[in-house]
């Protein structure tokens, strides 16, 4: 994946037992052939969209009631397309499990955030700005799908950054839910409340499945000498989620929305305790990956 920032870049899927290996050489030992069926790129909707593809996370091999496999499925965070940077990829496939068609990626946020057309009137910034790691996780209870997507927000990419329209507003980092995201019509849930000078850079769950970690950056305005320390965040999954689905955009309905780990009353407006995330002090984490015992 790569490109430069205003034109889309390139995602490629390889299937890896499609792979053959090459009669190895002096100069290259060891290394795989790719034939033509073997490999894909990702084509995307129009020249607008795919800037700054950045993290492809796997989520589901869609089966018919027999268990044969029709179609792949990722997601895709494409972190210069701003605010509309989380797509979803479905790939076909043979019976077999080989590939059969063009891997298509469809935005996912793009002019789906009725509720956020006006964002930039409200207190609560919930849009993600930029889109960075991505989950995908399966709601056993509801039986829906979910897509978690970590906002690596950047205060100076707001268009109300210079002109000093964003005071006031709560901006930063959070993480964003979009429920059923492969369906034709996906529903943005809303968010976490914002992080102030922060950045969420990686999502993941836990290998039990009941916690989601974020890796989460600060950063120093002018004159600030003591800073929160950069670490990770850990949600229960379970209430997040329920919160999320009890305190939707589309149940709120109301044209100033607050984040779904919210509750607010005529007096109050107070976080959801159990929906709240606990620090775990690890400092400055480059990256995070799952460790799945055998």
């Amino acid at each position: 994946m790569g490109n430069q920032q205003d034109s889309t870049g390139q995602v490629f899927v390889l299937d890896l037992n499609a792979l053959k290996e090459a009669p190895p050489s002096a100069s290259e030992p060891g290394s795989l052939s790719a034939p033509g069926n073997a490999t894909r790129i990702v084509g995307f909707t129009d020249n607008n969209t795919g800037k700054g593809p950045q993290y492809i996370t796997p989520a589901t091999i869609k089966t018919t009631t027999n268990g044969i496999p029709t179609e792949v499925r990722f997601l895709l965070s494409n972190t210069l397309d701003y605010n509309r940077g989380t797509d979803t990829v479905i790939l076909p496939l043979n019976p077999d499990g080989s590939f059969s068609g063009e891997a298509k990626a469809t935005s996912i946020l793009k002019g789906m955030s009725d509720k956020l057309s006006n964002f930039l009137g409200n207190k609560y910034q919930m849009n993600i700005q930029r889109s960075q790691g991505a989950v995908y996780y399966y709601d056993k209870l509801t039986k829906t799908e979910c897509a978690l997507v970590a906002d690596y927000h950047m205060i100076f990419n707001n268009p109300g950054y210079a002109d000093g329209s964003m005071f006031g507003k709560q901006e930063g980092g959070k993480v964003g839910i979009i429920k059923n995201p492969f369906d034709e019509k996906p529903e943005y849930l809303g968010s976490t409340t914002p992080i102030i000078n922060a950045s969420i850079k990686d999502l993941r769950i836990s290998s039990d499945g009941k916690s989601l970690w974020g890796n989460i950056n600060y950063w120093a305005e002018i004159g600030d000498t003591n800073p929160p320390s950069s670490d990770i965040l850990s949600w229960n999954l379970d209430k997040l989620i329920k919160a999320a689905n009890k305190h939707s955009l589309t149940l709120q309905d109301s044209p100033r929305p607050i984040p779904f780990d919210r509750t607010r009353t005529d007096t109050t407006n107070l976080q959801i305790p159990e929906a709240t995330p606990k620090k775990l002090d690890y400092g400055w984490v480059f990256g995070m990956v799952n460790n799945v015992a055998d």
